[in-house]
């Protein structure tokens, strides 16, 4: 059984064989460091009161590796995702620090650049990006052609530089933060919960791309850009948790029964909105609850960004449980947990 809990990506090794190629999921929460994790409670001393309880980190954890003395390429969303998917330093990008911000944000990885989502494309690996992409994208105008920015995008003819154009067979994404993908966020509506920072943005933000799939904006219409507010793809703070979610299981479930990629291992790049601000934790995720159900060590209810914290527990637990419970087509009488690494990690602490 191969399985890490990580705050460092470790560099992609030479598979020694084709039929023993292990599938990978690689989990980055946001925004969250080693106190907001119970498998780390050995090392950084929290009280059973200040603690949130994560089990499946921990379970996690305890199956695998863990790293005490490892480094985030950065303290900010955008480099550490740069220098993550591209093995470069952030500051060999054209933005050396910071983030990229609104609803455009040219795109930061170069169209030549290998990526790791091309690098496990050559090792014959079906790929899947699910979360928050925070790299910038390139609209489409109405002729086809790539737009300059927002102002000419035409929503309806898609993406024309996003995950799929770095080495992403399925994606499924949010452009950037949750609460700062539009252009009116942060300028109309009160706080959000208790985001000590002030965040304005709630889920009353009007206007911006919404949920992206592959390269098809599907929460925002061509006729001023608005954000869908009702329907299965309403773009929705506190369901991004449980959309994101179903729809990493839900690439699981399609990769196997497909007659030309149940063959291939699976390369799942899974990067959780939670716990940026605004904290907006979701009801639930598949059926285990998430909102005011964080329990600390001592186990007193926890606040609403612990919540969001443990939605990254929830989520993890989702998907170790289907690697455990799901068998291996490339290997009979074993499940996906056996020939899987998993990778938990984040962008910054």
């Amino acid at each position: 059984m191969r399985a890490y809990l990580l705050f460092l990506l470790v560099p992609l090794c030479t598979f020694a064989g084709v039929a023993d190629r292990p599938n990978v999921v690689l989990f980055m929460a946001d925004d969250m460091g080693m106190g907001d994790t119970s498998a780390y409670q050995f090392f950084t001393k929290n009280t059973d009161d200040q603690q949130l309880k994560t089990p499946a980190m921990q379970r996690l954890a305890d199956m695998g590796m863990l790293f005490r003395d490892a480094h985030t390429p950065s303290s900010r969303c955008t480099p550490t995702r740069y220098g993550l998917l591209t093995g470069r330093y952030p500051w060999r990008a054209r933005m050396k620090h910071w983030v990229l911000f609104g609803v455009q944000g040219d795109p930061l990885i170069e169209k030549d650049r290998p990526t790791l989502g091309t690098l496990f494309q050559s090792q014959g690996y079906a790929t899947a990006m699910v979360g928050k992409w925070h790299l910038g994208l390139r609209y489409t105008q109405s002729d086809g052609k790539p737009a300059a920015g927002w102002e000419d995008a035409d929503l309806t003819k898609g993406i024309f530089d996003g995950p799929a154009a770095h080495g992403f067979d399925y994606a499924r994404f949010t452009s950037r933060s949750h609460g700062t993908s539009g252009l009116d966020a942060g300028t109309t509506a009160p706080k959000s919960g208790k985001n000590k920072r002030g965040d304005q943005n709630t889920p009353r933000q009007r206007t911006g791309p919404g949920h992206i799939h592959n390269n098809r904006i599907m929460s925002a219409n061509g006729n001023g850009k608005q954000l869908l507010e009702k329907g299965p793809h309403a773009y929705d703070f506190h369901s991004l948790g449980s959309r994101h979610s179903d729809h990493a299981i839900s690439f699981l479930d399609n990769h196997f029964r497909g007659k030309s990629s149940s063959g291939k291992p699976f390369f799942l790049y899974y990067p959780s909105n939670s716990n940026h601000g605004p904290y907006t934790p979701d009801e639930k995720i598949g059926d285990k609850a998430v909102k005011k159900a964080g329990r600390t060590m001592s186990g007193k209810a926890s606040s609403l960004r612990l919540d969001y914290i443990y939605e990254n527990d929830v989520a993890l637990g989702r998907l170790l449980d289907y690697l455990e419970n799901t068998d291996d087509p490339r290997s009979q009488g074993s499940k996906l947990i056996e020939n899987t690494i998993v990778i938990f990690t984040s962008d910054n602490g």
